[in-house]
């Protein structure tokens, strides 16, 4: 619907779609686009309407201790509600870390924790998985379901809806009154 669209204004109608089905899954999510396309928020958001628990993790704190640490902690989570574990910007894991997630991962699906999957990138991770920079095992555990996010410059139609969100959005905290912005200036912001 289109008030399902506004809660993630930054995003295609589509794409909006999209979230709101992949957040109803169980199934992993990687989330991928240019700087700016709203990843983060995207996963948050998924987050943000889950039951359980969200661990947020950026790439550069994923390593053998942190995991380490949350696999201890797995052992007294059985029968409580899902988990979801976030790697932010997963591309810039070394490739130890990966490995390292990769064995987390497999460890959590063999001990049938209730855990979940999200990952963003800026950069397309299957190119990288057949230049070898990225694991193949690792890419297809994240990214079972996966949403690219399209730069606003390849959708000009939707500039004025967003503006308009944007518009709204801050009115009360400039204390103004409801924006609208004309036509031409609509036209303006698309170009």
């Amino acid at each position: 619907t289109h008030s399902d669209y506004l809660r993630f204004p930054f995003l295609s109608q589509t794409a909006a779609s999209l979230v709101h089905r992949f957040a109803r899954t169980r199934l992993s999510v990687l989330v991928s686009g240019e700087i700016g396309c709203g990843q983060e928020r995207v996963v948050r958001g998924m987050c943000a309407g889950a039951e359980g628990a969200c661990i947020l993790a950026n790439a550069a704190e994923v390593n053998e201790e942190f995991l380490a640490n949350k696999n201890a902690q797995l052992s007294w989570q059985r029968g409580q509600l899902g988990r979801i574990f976030v790697v932010e910007e997963i591309e810039k894991l070394s490739v130890p870390a990966q490995s390292q997630l990769l064995n987390f991962i497999e460890e959590v699906e063999a001990r049938s924790i209730n855990y979940r999957f999200l990952a963003t990138s800026k950069i397309d991770l299957l190119e990288q998985v057949y230049r070898d920079e990225f694991l193949e095992g690792l890419y297809y555990r994240i990214a079972t379901l996966n949403l690219k996010l399209l730069p606003l410059r390849e959708r000009r139609s939707e500039i004025p809806i967003i503006a308009d969100w944007f518009a709204q959005y801050f009115a009360p905290l400039l204390e103004l009154s409801r924006i609208t912005f004309s036509p031409g200036a609509k036209d303006q912001l698309r170009n």
